[in-house]
């Protein structure tokens, strides 16, 4: 009698669990849409809990007649629910993130062609929230916003804005030292200048050397006196009347 009741226990514990794994019904459904870019895969939720409300303000993406749509506070089918990826025709991912009942939510991230990160952004509840980054073919940040709920801010616009003024205010730094400079050296100069008129005007005081002219030579004077000296002295001297 034991072992038959131990018999049917097991019988009805393995019956149990049979049953169980018979009736599982898996919590999401993977989905294949393609399209004339490529392909996307995508999840659903097999079973939905609540019915939910649409918000204003964000934008829903759905499954309907085998196509991803999108459309602002309100859908009108399955919502994606889990990991969205997709892929170029040359299966390359280019996409890939969340979904929490239709909403963007998490990380994602875009990718070019050649593998290369093209966007990073955050989200949640469907809004962008926090950094989003986008990047050239050679990995150089290109733009970068901080998404905050009331603002979005250019962070690369207000550095630039920032070293402009970093910039701006160093050239006016660099003028007044060069003013400065100039303004000491000319009145170094003027103090020169001063110190060697005062010299002059000291020198001017003093009595000044009389020179003699250099008498010319008379070669008139020279010629008559040297052919007076070679007259006879009666012919020289004039008779002196009595």
């Amino acid at each position: 009698m034991r072992y038959l009741f131990s018999l049917i226990l097991v019988m009805f514990f393995f019956g149990v669990n049979a049953q169980k794994k018979d009736f599982y019904i898996p919590i999401y459904r993977d989905i294949i849409v393609v399209k004339d870019t490529g392909s996307c895969k995508l999840q659903v939720k097999v079973k939905i809990e609540k019915k939910v409300k649409p918000k204003n303000g964000v934008t829903y993406f759905w499954y309907a007649n085998d196509k991803v749509h999108s459309t602002e506070a309100g859908f009108d089918g399955i919502l994606l629910d889990g990991t969205y990826r997709e892929f170029d025709k040359n299966e390359n991912l280019t996409l890939q993130g969340e979904f929490i009942k239709g909403l963007k939510t998490g990380v994602w991230k875009k990718w070019y062609p050649n593998g290369k990160l093209k966007e990073e952004a955050n989200w949640k509840d469907g809004k962008l929230k926090g950094r989003q980054l986008f990047y050239d073919e050679k990995g150089m940040v290109i733009q970068y916003y901080l998404h905050t709920e009331k603002q979005k801010k250019d962070l690369l616009e207000e550095w630039a804005k920032k070293e402009q003024q970093k910039q701006e205010r160093l050239e006016k730094l660099l003028k007044k030292d060069a003013e400065r400079e100039a303004a000491e050296k000319k009145k170094k100069e003027t103090a020169t200048e001063k110190q060697e008129n005062k010299q002059e005007k000291k020198g001017d005081k003093k009595p000044k050397e009389i020179k003699e002219k250099k008498k010319l030579f008379d070669f008139k004077s020279w010629f008559k006196k040297d052919k007076d000296e070679n007259l006879p002295s009666s012919k020289v001297n004039k008779t002196i009347p009595h």
